[in-house]
């Protein structure tokens, strides 16, 4: 059994510390370069390829994993991981999912973010619409009807 198999028998609030602290690592790695950082990221590379394979093989985790990094993410650069890494993959496979990512993203307006950055499959209009709105600067937005 290798590491990423460890990480996927762990709670989801585990799977997202982890892959939150190895986010933060290898953006990190993006402003520095040296051997300590590389070997930090390869430490770090099991809980990543842990939440990789719940998108393939178990999509409702995988989505729930999704909008939890999303509620704590506090760096833009997570939010475009989600939409990309996660939110992208599984509506490719299942389209159906706009239903709970429209739903939590009522909840979570951060998720907004993840979802401007889905780009390989339709997002519907009003989530699109919504997106621009999230990402105009607050003296911009036109004010609430």
């Amino acid at each position: 059994m290798d590491d990423r198999d460890a990480w996927l028998r762990r709670s989801n609030a585990e799977l997202v510390e982890g892959w939150r602290e190895a986010w933060w690592i290898e953006a990190q790695a993006h402003t520095k370069s040296d051997r300590e950082q590389r070997r930090l990221i390869d430490e770090t590379d099991p809980v990543r390829y842990a939440v990789l394979h719940l998108v393939d093989h178990d999509p409702a985790r995988a989505l729930e994993v999704g909008f939890l990094i999303a509620r704590t993410a506090d760096h833009t650069g997570m939010l475009v991981n989600v939409g990309v890494c996660i939110l992208q993959e599984l509506l490719k496979d299942d389209p159906t999912l706009w239903d709970a990512i429209e739903l939590e993203a009522a909840a979570n307006p951060k998720l907004l973010k993840a979802i401007g950055q889905v780009w390989e499959i339709p997002v519907p209009e009003h989530l699109w619409e919504a997106y621009h709105d999230f990402e105009r600067p607050s003296g911009e937005r036109p004010p609430a009807p």
